[in-house]
């Protein structure tokens, strides 16, 4: 009998759970193996299309920054780039969290909300981000 009123506490507290959920309207949670369609949060970033101008006279302050702490590197064949035959050869390195991202001139460079830094491919971009 006691093991019977603890399996009935503990499927009450489970159906506790699962009603404050959905009242919170996160009962996705208890759906397992489904698949769900998601919309990306209005977030603000900040961003700025890459020229690949090593005199960085159109890149923003915070990534003059990040090239000069050695965060950021732009590569060239003449500086040991060994890009697989890019034109132009000129790249830059991001050094991130999941390892070194690079970046050709025309993509933009976002700035998250942590203060992270990205590469994102300009047809991405321009689907996914607006100006404000």
């Amino acid at each position: 009998v006691y093991y019977l009123l603890l399996g009935v506490a503990a499927t009450l507290e489970v159906v506790r759970a699962f009603v404050k959920a959905v009242a919170k309207n996160e009962w996705t949670l208890f759906l397992k193996g489904d698949t769900m369609k998601y919309k990306k949060k209005p977030i603000v970033v900040e961003a700025f299309c890459w020229t690949g101008d090593e005199n960085q006279l159109e890149d923003p302050a915070w990534i003059v920054e990040m090239i000069k702490s050695g965060t950021c590197e732009i590569l060239t064949e003449e500086r040991g780039y060994l890009g697989m035959d890019l034109k132009p050869r000129t790249c830059l390195a991001i050094k991130t969290l999941e390892g070194i991202h690079y970046a050709l001139p025309g993509d933009y460079i976002i700035r998250g909300i942590k203060s992270e830094v990205y590469p994102c491919k300009p047809d991405i971009f321009k689907q996914t981000y607006e100006p404000i």
